[in-house]
């Protein structure tokens, strides 16, 4: 399954559209989003697993979700997993307040990493997350700002 930009000129280069075809013979967003509405959350997940890894290089983050705050309830956290070319979230891992580093190192246990170029934010950048890129077959590469005290 692939999901296209709208627009006849951006869509040339992955489908075969015919000349003199008008873009109303190109499924329209609407489209894809009723036959995604009628698909199971776990069977749309599971084809598109995998899609854009191995051709670029992932990132980690730890973000709160804005809104997420509710009364007596902390905001959400979690561990983001994106491609940095197509700029795609690959998974996310939920992580509470202090146990962000635990949650990208349980995000990284799922993922085949050989080969992998992985990169992360600061407050992950700890020895257990070197460790787990290294165990699981990816290069450890650090770098650090020029204003951090070793």
């Amino acid at each position: 399954m692939t999901f296209l930009p709208t627009g006849r000129s951006v869509q040339e280069p992955f489908i075969s559209i015919p000349r003199g075809t008008d873009n109303h013979d190109v499924p329209s967003y609407g489209t894809f989003w009723r036959l995604l509405t009628k698909m199971a959350v776990e069977d749309v997940a599971q084809a598109l697993r995998g899609w854009g890894r191995g051709e670029q290089p992932m990132a980690l983050d730890g973000n709160i979700l804005r809104g997420s705050k509710r009364a007596g309830a902390a905001a959400l956290r979690v561990v983001v997993m994106a491609g940095q070319t197509l700029r795609n979230v690959l998974a996310q891992e939920r992580g509470d307040e202090g146990r962000e580093l635990a949650a990208a190192v349980r995000r990284l246990e799922a993922e085949d990493l050989e080969g992998e170029i992985v990169s992360a934010d600061a407050g992950l950048l700890q020895a257990p997350l070197g460790q787990k890129v290294v165990e699981k077959g990816g290069p450890l590469s650090v770098s650090c700002k020029a204003t951090i005290r070793a």
